[in-house]
């Protein structure tokens, strides 16, 4: 009996670590990641999207991350795709049958072997792999033959995978019809036949019917980029759709595409940048835009923002009056270089609990190269310098501010000379914006003047020393530490040679410190203050395998922190207002001492058919009003289940070999469909609830069974920030 004993109390000393470990510092990511997504389907029996994405690591390294959808925004899940270098020309699709989303890998490029995986909402599951003559491929879910229907480009062939066996069919006939490298599939359920249409100036449309593919001869009409718009079954219309965002979408009704009217999109278009699935659970016709990382929901009347991330192409201040982030995006609408002034403009962003809310240009011109400050005691967040589009391509000396409503033009006479690239920063201590460096004539001449902005007027400083003539360097302010702090910047606008000196400047001189021992060239680097810590953050980008990229300064010493998720060179810090701690806005990553904590501990008891899964939907951050419970079972006639939350840890035999983790002191009802239901759990933005613990584990209820009903393993959650 002993043994026992010390068996079921193990996963209980599993969640005391894990609770203990919660005091650890590391970066919290809440949002998906900076990669646009490779691929989304949507899961039928869960109503989720699904997303997946490739991300570049810190070692140039890849992985590929998941999402998902929840009718609300998307939400990163800590799993990744494992074996999978990288999404290439692969397919993903939903199977009904096996209630998973089928990930077909095959793609042209060195080190994506052939691979097929099973995604079901918790985790993944190798697949038999598809044969090595499968590449550059599109694949659909075939349901009068409950098997995935995959044609290759490259080969020709079409084969049948059935979760457990690939088949090839006969070879396909297609000869020089054969769609290009832009075309897509979809299966019409009513018409019982898989639809696959192509091309480049005219659509050619293909129909396989379970033994053969067959030309079709619509009437002709334009194509317009096939691969970027893809064939979804649109259950509402129950025909195969061409969704568009010009106001002009396409379906085919088994001999002809017709054209019907849609919205037309308020965002720039980009055409290969758009991923559609049709969200059954809530009737919705979804899509993601990858050049504005924004999701979409089209009504009868407009197309209806739903959730907004931040690009590459952003600048980000820490609104401290307000409490909140602001992001300045330079938007463009074609790939011509240098970009045209009559494209280029700018989108003003604010961070909200639901994601980033966009506001419009408020009055802000397009710029490139500008230098952009935190909003602190000065009481505005400030705008200076950059290069007009062509064919101007001038430099400016432009000083713009926000007031939390608006840009505007500061009258400044006395303003530096033209530049772009600069840094700038306000000095907390002083209340002075403080500007240095840059580039002016397109990069020819670098500077390194130093001026100061009390809000009136602009005042070149005349100080002993000075950091050389450099681009693109980190700057930022600490009231902690009372000082402007300079990283690093380049000697030329193509980024390198880079500098890793480290200087500070109180006023009235500049002075140089202690670098990071690093051990290899850095490419970019970002600085942020780090009020919580007393501290200022610095995040480098190299190409040094293993070197660490994210240090601290205290003010005397450097120490290494946990590598900062910016993605690549694109990344960049802010200091979150509320908190004091470091954001990494373009990953939505937060360096925190509370990181936020879900686990699995225990073992559940199974029910007639099989055990039920208990898995969190998201992370319980501070503020996460999409964190919720999905409860999974084997019973398919499964109409509810219960969730029951408890505080402290135990171990309570139950009939039939179960165990409940903990003494239940509320229980919330989960209300399924075909033995799957999702329950909410919004998290408060209350920072007393900081370090909160809570436990949790699945119920339902099961007559085939002796003791009535079955149970979950248990979650333990720590609130995080």
């Amino acid at each position: 009996m002993r043994g026992v004993q010390q068996r079921v109390a193990a996963p209980l000393g599993l969640v005391a670590v894990m609770m203990t470990a919660a005091s650890a510092q590391s970066w919290v990511v809440r949002d998906p990641q900076e990669a646009p997504p490779e691929l989304i389907t949507y899961d039928r029996h869960r109503g989720r999207g699904v997303m997946l994405q490739s991300k570049v690591l810190g070692d140039f390294s890849t992985m590929v991350q998941v999402s998902e959808w929840d009718g609300i925004r998307w939400t990163q899940l800590p799993v990744s795709v494992p074996g999978l270098p990288y999404l290439d020309h692969c397919s993903f699709t939903f199977d009904p049958v096996r209630r998973q989303s089928i990930l077909l890998s095959g793609g042209v490029v060195v080190g994506s072997a052939p691979a097929t995986w099973a995604w079901d909402g918790t985790s993944w599951t190798a697949l038999p792999g598809m044969p090595s003559q499968i590449a550059s491929h599109r694949a659909a879910f075939d349901e009068s033959t409950a098997s995935i229907l995959v044609f290759s480009i490259v080969s020709r062939l079409t084969w049948r995978f059935d979760g457990t066996t690939w088949t090839q069919l006969t070879f396909t006939p297609l000869s020089t019809s054969v769609p290009g490298a832009a075309w897509t599939m979809a299966y019409d359920r009513v018409r019982a036949r898989t639809v696959m249409v192509g091309g480049n100036a005219t659509a050619v449309t293909f129909e396989w019917n379970g033994t053969a593919w067959t030309a079709e001869t619509p009437v002709p009409f334009q194509a317009f980029g096939f691969g970027a718009w893809p064939a979804i079954y649109d259950p509402q219309r129950g025909k195969v759709t061409l969704p568009n965002l010009n106001g002009t979408s396409w379906e085919w009704n088994g001999s002809n595409w017709l054209p019907f009217a849609t919205p037309t999109t308020p965002f720039f278009q980009n055409p290969l940048d758009r991923h559609f699935f049709h969200d059954e659970q809530r009737q919705q016709l979804m899509v993601y835009i990858d050049s504005s990382r924004s999701t979409w929901t089209q009504t009868p009347a407009a197309w209806v923002l739903r959730q907004r991330l931040v690009t590459d192409r952003s600048q980000f201040s820490a609104d401290h009056p307000r409490g909140d982030v602001l992001a300045v995006e330079s938007v463009w609408s074609n790939l011509v270089f240098p970009i045209p002034a009559s494209v280029l403009r700018t989108t003003t962003l604010r961070r909200t609990p639901g994601g980033w809310q966009e506001f419009g240009s408020l009055g802000l011109p397009g710029r490139l190269g500008t230098a952009q400050s935190d909003r602190d005691l000065l009481g505005v967040i400030y705008r200076f310098g950059g290069t007009t589009g062509a064919p101007a391509l001038a430099d400016t000396n432009e000083l713009w501010a926000f007031n939390g409503t608006a840009w505007s033009l500061v009258p400044s006479p006395s303003a530096p000379a033209p530049r772009a690239n600069s840094a700038l920063a306000v000095d907390p201590i002083r209340q002075r914006l403080v500007s240095f460096g840059g580039s002016q004539g397109g990069g020819g001449t670098l500077l390194n003047d130093t001026h100061e902005f009390d809000g009136t007027q602009w005042v070149q400083m005349s100080l002993p020393n000075s950091p050389s003539p450099r681009v693109f360097a980190a700057m930022c302010g600490s009231a902690t530490l009372g000082r402007v702090f300079l990283f690093g910047g380049a000697s030329s606008l193509l980024g390198v040679p880079t500098f890793t000196d480290f200087w500070s400047y109180n006023g009235t001189n500049w002075t140089q410190l202690p670098q990071p021992p690093f051990g290899g060239p850095i490419l970019r680097a970002y600085l942020s203050d780090f009020p919580a810590a007393g501290s200022i953050v610095l995040t480098v980008f190299t190409e040094v395998p293993g070197q660490p990229d994210t240090w601290r300064w205290n003010g005397t010493a450097w120490s290494v922190l946990p590598d900062a998720p910016l993605g690549g060179d694109a990344g960049t810090l802010v200091t979150e207002p509320v908190l004091g701690q470091v954001y990494a806005p373009w990953s939505g990553a937060l360096l925190t001492t509370t990181p936020s904590i879900a686990i699995t501990f225990g073992s559940g008891c199974a029910s007639s058919l099989g055990a039920p899964s208990l898995r969190p939907f998201g992370l319980p951050w501070l503020g996460n009003a999409s964190f919720a419970f999905d409860l999974t079972t084997a019973l398919p006639g499964l109409t509810a289940g219960l969730v029951a939350f408890g505080s402290q840890p135990a171990v309570i035999p139950l009939p039939g070999g179960c165990t409940a983790w903990f003494a239940p002191e509320a229980t919330q009802l989960v209300l399924a469909n075909a033995g799957f239901g999702s329950v909410s759990l919004p998290v408060p933005s209350l920072p007393s609830l900081l370090g909160a613990q809570l436990l949790a584990q699945g119920v339902v209820l099961d007559a085939a069974v002796a003791q009535g009903f079955a149970l979950s393993a248990g979650i333990g959650l720590v609130v995080g920030d």
